[in-house]
């Protein structure tokens, strides 16, 4: 069995400490049976939640959320991968601008499809 493996680094700050911490994490699995992939947001536009609900009622696949962004190719990866790996650095005990969409509306991916 191949376990495919998503990073997602949701540091703003470009080969920051964040990104530098996953990219080693990553590398740092075993060769053998592992694909990786990493996605940094520093590099994305993805915006804010807008609580629509979309995620909840309508997601379906390719479409997982309402807001025409750089998120729906994360949310596709995520869907295709076999465990993900998430790291952002969180401000004054609340995560940065578009991490909670990316984190929280993914969750539903797996149950609506």
């Amino acid at each position: 069995m191949t376990y495919i493996i998503l990073g997602i680094s949701g540091s703003p700050v470009k080969k920051g400490n964040i990104e530098t911490l996953l990219n080693r994490a990553i590398e740092g699995l075993p060769a053998k049976n592992i694909e990786r992939d990493i996605v940094h947001l520093s590099g994305l536009k993805v915006r804010d939640c807008i609580h629509c609900n979309f995620c909840l009622t309508k997601q379906m696949p390719g479409k997982y959320c309402s807001i025409k962004d750089d998120a729906q190719a994360v949310f596709e990866k995520r869907r295709q991968r076999t465990l993900s790996c998430w790291r952002a650095p969180y401000i004054s005990c609340q995560p940065l601008r578009g991490w909670r969409r990316l984190s929280t509306g993914s969750a539903f991916l797996s149950s609506a499809i």
